[in-house]
């Protein structure tokens, strides 16, 4: 079974990326299996993880907005053990096109991932991740159920 970990608090700079990314790698290097799920538009936990921002051919934005499969989207990092569900900036609007569509947690999402799709060898695994401060629902959307 995974654990879910969610990092919030809706005010700015008080080091939700910087707890997440180093959880993240601490796990990791703990011989845990880890995926970060940056749930941010500005994406520097997907940077500070040290992936370009631009580079994956999917995001956490397609995977909520145009139907690809997590998996698809899930890129490794340089730490073993520790993949990433990379953001970009298209994810600022993924509310308003969410809007009218059924009622998302995305943690559920997150937590029925595919396992034996990703890049590390699949098992029970470490999730941390946040959402943006911001005062929309995007980030209570990101609370476990």
């Amino acid at each position: 079974m995974s654990k879910i970990i969610a990092v919030a608090n809706q005010k700015g700079g008080v080091g939700k990326t910087t707890t997440t990314v180093n959880l993240s790698a601490c796990f990791a290097q703990a011989g845990k299996r880890v995926l970060c799920v940056d749930l941010d538009p500005q994406g520097n936990s997907t940077s500070g993880l040290g992936i370009d921002k631009e580079a994956p051919e999917y995001s956490i934005y397609d995977v909520l907005i145009n139907d690809v499969a997590p998996a698809q989207a899930v890129v490794p990092t340089q730490i073993e053990g520790l993949d990433l569900l990379s953001s970009r900036k298209e994810l600022s609007g993924a509310e308003v096109e969410l809007v009218g569509g059924p009622p998302m947690i995305i943690s559920s999402s997150i937590a029925r991932l595919p396992w034996g799709c990703s890049p590390s060898t699949p098992s029970p695994r470490r999730i941390p991740y946040w959402p943006p401060s911001s005062a929309n629902t995007m980030p209570w959307k990101a609370f476990p159920i």
